[in-house]
């Protein structure tokens, strides 16, 4: 049976040692008692693999960290007895690892600008929210929810405008919550790890594709262009989400 393990964290197994007999088990062997050879997609890399023994019960752990996606095969001679233990692992790499890690830099900022308006910050979803242009100043007395509601009572010619402009405003919000979204188009560096991708965002499940790739226009309304790069393995240098519609 494949497992599927994550990237660039440490994959943990056991086996036994076994005399032979073919029954007993044979403890207190050491690591240079083994002899161990990695396969990715059927290739032999070079990835260490460690071999200690759990206890004094003839029972040993091997533990290595696949640095790439693909289908991993690890296995383990020992040598005293020349049988030949192996198991099989599908690394994936955690996508969404990166993203949460995005939406917490976000909730960071909304939690800045709630203690502190005057400092929302450049390209965060509260700057998208609350600003039109490169002002960061947030006044209480036009700009809050209560100010908002008492210009429509009072300019009330203009309140299907701003209703509107704030059905979109949310619309866009949704969307970038993966509302009717479907993200495709990606690439990935020598690490597995993903350097640009695309985000489409659909007014209904029904016009959301079920194929990733495509140029489908029907019901989309926004559309992003992601790019990531990175310094070292999964050490995230930048992160953009640009508004292409």
């Amino acid at each position: 049976m494949i497992r599927e393990v994550e990237t660039g964290t440490a994959v943990i197994d056991q086996f036994p040692a076994f005399e032979n007999d073919g029954f007993t088990k044979r403890s207190g062997l050491l690591a240079a008692a083994f002899t161990s050879t990695v396969y990715r997609n059927g290739v032999i890399v070079v990835l260490p693999v460690t071999v200690t023994e759990v206890g004094s019960t003839g029972e040993y752990k091997t533990s290595f960290t696949p640095a790439l996606d693909g289908l991993h095969e690890v296995q383990v001679l020992i040598d005293f007895n020349k049988q030949i233990w192996h198991s099989q692992y599908q690394a994936f790499s955690e996508i969404t690892h990166d993203l949460a890690l995005q939406a917490r830099d976000q909730a960071d900022k909304i939690d800045l600008t709630a203690v502190d308006p005057s400092t929302v910050a450049s390209d965060s979803l509260a700057d998208q929210l609350f600003n039109k242009d490169s002002n960061k100043t947030f006044n209480s007395a036009t700009d809050s929810l209560e100010a908002i509601s008492d210009s429509l009572s009072i300019n009330g010619a203009s309140t299907a405008t701003l209703l509107a402009q704030m059905q979109a405003d949310l619309s866009r919000v949704l969307g970038l919550l993966h509302r009717n979204a479907i993200l495709d188009l990606q690439t990935y560096d020598g690490q597995g790890q993903l350097t640009s991708a695309r985000l489409r965002v659909f007014d209904s499940p029904a016009n959301v594709p079920a194929t990733p790739g495509g140029s489908e226009v029907v019901g989309l309304l926004q559309r992003y262009d992601i790019t990531a790069t990175y310094s070292g393995l999964d050490v995230v240098t930048k992160f953009t989400l640009k508004q292409v519609l």
